[in-house]
């Protein structure tokens, strides 16, 4: 019994000696400028510029499998309308296939499949489909699907619409 521990010990001792952290150099580039505004602080970060449209929109045509463009016109939401994941997707790479958007899209796709399901059953409770977008958002939701909330993070100047005509959630740009 002796032996092990004293064997334990050594090992852990012979695994801990010599794995000093080495002290960080200083930066020796020039220090960026406190003024630059957020779209420089991008290129510098992913070195991705024209992967953005002028409005801040991640430019997703040319990726296959991708939906159209927001427009003023509504569409249903898809898992791949949020703004979680489409860097990934637009990489392309093989992370992008598959590994890095599992969870954006499990997420996605679950809450927009579950709001379809649970508008059946708030359908069923109250006898009719929540009657605007007011009443989609302040009592649907909150009462018959909290985990939704809040809706994934959309691009800039897209928003949320529910159409009571066909009881779908979907995305649209108001002034696309």
């Amino acid at each position: 019994m002796k032996t092990t521990a004293l064997l334990s010990l050594t090992a852990l001792l012979s695994c801990t000696l010599g794995c000093e952290v080495p002290p960080l150099e200083a930066s020796r580039g020039p220090a960026p400028a406190a003024n630059q505004s957020n779209t420089t602080k991008k290129k510098e970060l992913f070195g991705k510029e024209d992967w953005y449209l002028p409005d801040g929109r991640v430019d997703m045509s040319g990726v296959a499998g991708e939906p159209p463009m927001t427009t003023s016109t509504p569409r249903e939401v898809t898992w791949k309308d949020p703004k979680k994941g489409k860097l990934t997707r637009r990489d392309g790479g093989a992370l992008g296939a598959g590994g890095l958007n599992a969870l954006p899209k499990a997420e996605n796709e679950t809450k927009f499949q579950m709001i379809k399901h649970n508008l059946n059953i708030y359908d069923a409770d109250k006898g009719h489909f929540p009657k605007s977008h007011e009443e989609f958002m302040e009592d649907f939701l909150p009462n018959y699907y909290p985990a939704a909330l809040p809706l994934p993070t959309l691009e800039p100047g897209d928003e949320y619409l529910y159409d009571p005509e066909d009881h779908l959630l979907k995305i649209y740009r108001p002034n696309g």
